[in-house]
């Protein structure tokens, strides 16, 4: 993956320690040391409590938008449970459905936008409040400090940006050594940062949790296709992928978790298993006709993608009526995003279907 460290440009002003959270330094101790931690995503929320706990004089966490923060409901499952899961795995499968189940559920009502259907508007609309009632009611009761908890509460609903559970993030701000800034990074300074509201933050050390680059993470390194036409070209700032696994410019080509898995809302392991299968299944489909290679039809390719922005729409995550995300790429199209619930994603990848397919023998 390749790392974004969002600034305003001048962070090499600062002279002391900075490292992203992906390439973390090791070698640098942070005990005793003021430390500035810049996002509030995914990786922030698991490394602030962490950082916060290594004993150092301070942490300012500079948030530019919070995250929704539900708990993670992890459970420690007791003797007799594991004991029934052991001599009785039907149980254990079935409440691995429930799990998937309740996962597609909470798609439906926090994903999805409302029926144009007056009755199953009103009762979505309903369940959905019920939801971020509760996410919320959850913050304010954790973070001991109302107004910290405030500025934790984000002002657009639930799954328009990533949904980051945690059962220590919300916790960490009810440590003394733990500040929350929300003004926005005016500059960098030699010894620290200065906000916009005039606040200057002495700092030793600044770690970035500032993501990915995506585009750049898709094009890592460079696949010619055929012709000698290069993949990156093609993806331009909307990059494809046939459920995300084929390209219609490389033959036997192969790939997961490309353009068009992100999920919010269950499991990515499952998708992956799907993936696997389907990429098992075209390899015995090459070797049962004893073709040389295999390649995606560009028709195929241009219907898929056609069917994903026509499925986007009606979901949160869509556009940018409720928030900017980086799902989208700054034409507003979202690439990265699997557009519907993840039973789908089995029943369209359960079987290779020969017929999107050029065989080559």
């Amino acid at each position: 993956a390749v790392v974004s460290t969002q600034s305003t440009g001048d962070a090499d002003k600062f002279k002391g320690v900075t490292f992203h959270t992906n390439q973390w330094n090791h070698d640098c101790g942070l005990k005793g040391k003021k430390v500035g931690i810049i996002g509030t995503g995914a990786t922030a929320v698991q490394a602030i409590p962490r950082v916060a706990e290594m004993e150092v004089e301070k942490l300012v966490v500079f948030q530019r938008s919070p995250s929704w923060i539900p708990d993670r409901q992890n459970y420690h499952y007791p003797n007799w449970a594991k004991a029934m899961f052991r001599w009785c795995p039907m149980i254990m499968t079935l409440y691995r459905y429930y799990i998937f189940l309740f996962g597609e559920l909470a798609f439906l009502l926090v994903f999805k936008l409302p029926s144009s259907t007056p009755i199953l508007s009103k009762i979505h609309a309903f369940l959905a409040w019920l939801v971020h009632r509760r996410v919320t009611k959850h913050t304010m009761s954790v973070v001991k400090d109302p107004e910290t908890a405030k500025k934790l509460l984000p002002d657009f609903p639930m799954g328009c940006k990533r949904i980051t559970p945690s059962d220590n993030y919300l916790q960490a701000y009810n440590r003394e050594n733990v500040v929350l800034e929300t003004n926005k990074i005016e500059r960098f300074l030699e010894g620290g940062i200065k906000t916009v509201a005039g606040t200057e933050h002495d700092l030793d050390v600044i770690i970035y949790a500032t993501g990915f680059d995506l585009i750049g993470s898709v094009n890592a390194f460079e696949i010619k296709g055929k012709g000698g036409k290069i993949l990156s070209e093609d993806h331009g700032t909307a990059p494809r992928g046939f459920y995300s696994m084929t390209h219609h410019l490389a033959p036997n080509y192969f790939t997961m978790g490309g353009p068009g898995t992100v999920i919010g809302h269950n499991s990515v392991v499952f998708m992956g298993e799907c993936m696997m299968s389907y990429i098992l299944g075209a390899l015995e489909e090459i070797l049962e006709r004893g073709a040389k290679s295999v390649c995606l039809k560009e028709s195929s390719m241009l219907e898929y993608v056609n069917w994903t922005q026509t499925t986007m729409r009606n979901k949160v995550f869509e556009g940018v009526k409720f928030c900017n995300s980086w799902y989208r790429n700054e034409d507003g199209i979202n690439w990265t995003f699997w557009p519907t619930h993840l039973a789908s994603f089995w029943w369209n990848t359960r079987k290779f279907d020969s017929n999107n397919y050029d065989f080559a023998y």
